[in-house]
């Protein structure tokens, strides 16, 4: 699963570009930063994409190894 993209919105480049455009900002900002691009206008995507991954993390986790 790592690297994957779930859609075409990427949190993982929001992240990126919030950290290339912040460099010096610490750990609390850059979170405050990410979430409110994630919950803006057009961050439907992204908070899907978000919740897509955190299913296909822990789906196996939870269900064990159930068919």
């Amino acid at each position: 699963m790592k690297g994957k993209s779930y859609r075409r919105s990427n949190p993982r480049d929001v992240l990126a570009r919030l950290i290339a455009e912040h460099p010096k900002a610490g750990k609390r900002k850059l979170k405050d930063e990410f979430l409110t691009v994630i919950r803006g206008k057009d961050g439907r995507d992204a908070l899907d994409s978000v919740a897509e991954y955190w299913f296909e993390a822990n789906y196996e986790k939870q269900r064990g190894n159930q068919p």
